[in-house]
């Protein structure tokens, strides 16, 4: 792991080969730091679909209804999009199609807590995609919880059609006290 100044440290660097249906961190999430930024850089689909994600913990990826989340944005042409799930498998991390010429960059913070309530994840995240044909770009920013008492150590990224072109995921923590 590499440190700077101001606490960070990154984690995890990994880059998906054209053709993967997933690309996975595993392992990347403990108790050293209670707060995590998690880079998805210059996401492309091989088909028109949604960019998703799933955390894990040491018994795998959730695959239960475990998440409460929304998700909002707006295009350039001032028109507005949303998402809205509770209680799903997996987190919709944008509000709209995203085709396989866009580019769609994300930054998403993921806190831990410890020793507070039920010790639920939270997540934030904000991001844009670029339109290559038709010259439109969509910023979008959206929240979620998840439902587990249950350590989260992992987190994927996967498209919900097709396979993936390109993504690149940096993950950062941050020391509890600097």
């Amino acid at each position: 792991s590499v440190s700077d100044t101001n606490g960070c440290v990154l984690l995890y660097a990994d880059t998906a080969t054209t053709g993967d249906s997933e690309l996975n961190c595993t392992s990347k999430f403990d108790s050293t730091y209670e707060n995590y930024v998690v880079d998805v850089i210059g996401y492309q689909p091989s088909t028109a679909g949604y960019l998703l994600c799933r955390t894990g913990n040491s018994g795998g990826y959730t695959t239960s209804s475990s998440y409460n989340t929304s998700g909002f944005g707006k295009q350039d042409d001032n028109t507005d999009v949303d998402n809205y799930q509770t209680a799903g498998d997996k987190i919709y991390l944008h509000p709209t199609s995203t085709r396989s010429d866009d580019h769609l960059n994300l930054r998403m913070n993921v806190y831990i807590p410890t020793g507070v309530g039920l010790n639920k994840p939270h997540l934030f995240y904000t991001g844009v995609y670029i339109q290559n044909t038709g010259q439109k770009s969509t910023a979008f920013f959206g929240q979620g919880s998840i439902d587990s008492t249950s350590a989260l150590t992992s987190i994927k990224f996967y498209p919900s059609t097709g396979t993936i072109n390109d993504l690149q995921v940096k993950i950062y923590g941050f020391q509890k006290t600097v």
